[in-house]
């Protein structure tokens, strides 16, 4: 055991203190400040207080906050920031399972009396005395707030000063001696939760097409394990050449594990170092070093796809195990690629190009996919990026239905007729029979693609849009919900969320979500979109048209909520100014005259609103939320509203 521990513990809790305002500070941080390794450190604090290194940072941190809470008047996003936590989502969330209460709860609690009452216990967990606001950790074993069930059921009522400390003492001495072993009682991400972090090519540019296709069959294999929660690449792909810690990484996306990698290439030879990064710890979980000819490149990955999926099965302790074609690489995901690594490489190049989703890129991914295709005419998912690539092109507003709707449905079909389980392919028919109104047809593209492909956080949000348009609120809110879960760093999924909970009426929720996402993604354009139907839906038009102006500030070119900011001047008794855009508007184009009917809406002129609606309609435009959207709250019973979405099949 390491010499004089309790002079140690002071010595940490001395650096920690001196650093709980830097969310950077680490686990080697303080390894280096105190001279010992990692694997001392945790064994210390093991044998100290029970905790691992992780969670006695962050308990030092949560007292941290303990004191500012009782002791000043600062915002949770002060103590945030004087607390080291990256976010006061995270804050909230540590406490709460920390102690058993909301940080604001607590503070309520204690600005109301001055005594020091127990803090109401959260269920399942062991009641917590409250601490001084400036006393020390204490250097005795900290238990695990989780309890027997026969203990928490008990009801106990002491009364007087006498009784509180020998409640204490009594809940000390039951933890001691009935800790419970299980690991996915201890707060944090649970263990069925992984991030796939982007590799790093050690080679040349010439290796960047091994890199990106070695991570990427990893990712979308992992994806195929059902029992797992595996963070989408657009927000895992954020930290490319990241300074930030594992843990860090770990506690932004809640997850229990991260895969990383590193590929270097030379000649024909190629080297791949992979890990497995337990967040908790920090702590190295699996690794190792793949080595072979660039010939044998597809082997090579099967072999690293079965091992993953074996390390991960191990670690994540579930039950739950997917089927022996899967396990072992082959079926799904081979049916959907290419054994051609010409062609290979040709796709990966248009996928990089599709994912920008400018005007110019997609249309030269096309040209990557056919030549793809060409090579390797089953190349499953060459089809299905071809089909995507149509799709986003009309959904962009990029091209019109007439040049892009029959080769987008043909190459969709195309990928599925070759792999039945490809889920891109499904996630752009669905898509695309969206935007067409064809409601159960999507509906049916976006089920089958989710059951081959749970983990797809795009997928996920595509199905949620469709829910929303056909008015099956509460499914939509719950499965935009999942989506954020699944990729917690992608702004749109945040602002469809945020407008599934308004349309459905929780505006608390709606709340919610935006003061989570507002540090995170306060200089996304899209982020402003939510805000201000949020404010229009609350009546407060002031506000909405400051959101509104912030999205035009971030992004000029985007104008498709203008029509809702003059529904606000005009609610605000702005007429004329609601008048003079109306009069710009372009003649002969339906969406303008349906920007006309949301105008007339701000201005309470039904039957204009209606009739701009119903000739919108006639020619061919329907807003895919106008169900649903309060802008036509009070006429949602009219008859005319009623057979404007009869015609649409939606009543």
């Amino acid at each position: 055991m390491y010499n004089a521990e309790s002079s140690f513990i002071d010595s940490l809790n001395k650096l920690i203190d001196e650093r709980i305002d830097d969310p950077s500070f680490s686990i080697e941080s303080i390894c280096q400040n105190l001279g010992i390794s990692r694997s001392q450190l945790y064994r210390i604090l093991k044998e100290e207080t029970n905790l691992s290194t992780t969670r006695y940072l962050r308990k030092r941190r949560l007292l941290k906050v303990k004191a500012l809470l009782l002791d000043t008047d600062l915002r949770i996003s002060e103590i945030c920031d004087l607390t080291g936590f990256t976010s006061p989502q995270n804050l909230s969330t540590y406490f709460t399972e920390e102690f058993g209460i909301p940080p604001t709860e607590f503070r309520k609690i204690h600005q109301s009396d001055d005594t020091l009452p127990e803090i109401p216990v959260a269920a399942g967990m062991a009641p917590v005395a409250v601490i001084p606001a400036l006393e020390p950790m204490p250097d005795i074993p900290v238990t695990n707030p989780v309890m027997p069930a026969k203990l928490r059921q008990r009801r106990l009522f002491i009364g007087g000063g006498v009784g509180f400390v020998f409640l204490t003492l009594l809940l000390l001495w039951i933890g001691l001696f009935f800790r419970p072993s299980d690991p996915v009682s201890l707060p944090g991400p649970a263990l069925n939760t992984v991030a796939v972090l982007p590799f790093v090519n050690l080679g040349t540019d010439a290796t960047n097409p091994a890199c990106e296709g070695i991570m990427d069959e990893l990712y979308a294999s992992v994806t195929l394990m059902k029992h797992l929660k595996v963070i989408a690449r657009s927000s895992s792909d954020q930290y490319r050449e990241t300074k930030k810690s594992m843990w860090q990484i770990g506690d932004e996306l809640q997850v229990a594990h991260l895969l990383k990698g590193s590929v270097l290439k030379t000649g024909d030879k190629l080297q791949v170092k992979l890990e497995i990064i337990g967040t908790r710890d920090d702590i190295r979980e699996w690794e190792h070093v793949y080595q072979g000819d660039y010939h044998s490149f597809f082997a090579l990955t099967d072999q690293m796809v079965r091992d993953v999926k074996a390390q991960l099965n191990g670690l994540t302790g579930s039950a739950v195990r997917d089927s022996a074609a899967v396990a072992t690489g082959r079926g799904g995901r081979n049916q959907a690629r290419t054994r051609n690594l010409a062609a290979y490489n040709l796709f990966l190049q248009g996928r990089q190009l599709l994912i920008g989703r400018s005007k110019d890129n997609l249309l030269r991914s096309l040209g990557y996919f056919d030549r793809a295709a060409a090579l390797d005419s089953t190349f499953a998912d060459a089809y299905a990026y071809k089909a995507t690539a149509y799709m986003l092109l009309w959904v962009l507003n990029y091209a019109g239905a007439e040049t892009t709707y029959e080769p987008a449905e043909r190459a969709a079909l195309t990928a599925i007729r070759l792999d039945a389980a490809n889920s891109t392919a499904y996630g752009a028919l669905g898509s695309l029979y969206h935007n067409s109104y064809q409601w159960k047809a999507a509906d049916n593209a976006f089920r089958i693609g989710l059951q081959h492909s749970p983990n797809d956080a795009q997928l996920t949000y595509w199905y949620s849009l469709l829910l929303r348009s056909v008015g099956r609120l509460p499914e939509a809110v719950r499965l935009s919900q999942r989506a954020i879960e699944l990729d917690p760093l992608y702004p749109v999924m945040l602002t469809g969320h945020v407008l599934n909970c308004v349309y459905v009426g929780d505006r608390e929720k709606a709340r919610a979500a935006l003061r989570s996402g507002k540090d995170i993604f306060g200089n996304a354009f899209i982020y402003y979109l939510g805000e201000g139907y949020y404010y229009l839906d609350g009546a407060e038009y002031m506000k909405a048209i400051g959101s509104f102006n912030t999205l035009l500030r971030l992004n000029p070119a985007y104008r498709n909520y203008e029509s809702a900011v003059y529904y606000c001047k005009a609610r605000l008794g702005k007429q004329a100014e609601a008048l003079a855009w109306l009069r710009q508007l372009p003649r002969g184009l339906p969406r303008a005259d349906y920007d006309r009917a949301v105008v007339f809406a701000g201005l309470n002129q039904q039957d204009s609103c209606l009739y701009y609606l119903k000739k919108a309609a006639d020619a061919g435009f329907y807003h895919r939320d106008m169900k649903v959207i309060g802008l036509f709250k009070p006429y949602r019973a009219h008859p005319a509203f009623k057979a404007i979405l009869r015609q649409y099949q939606l009543y």
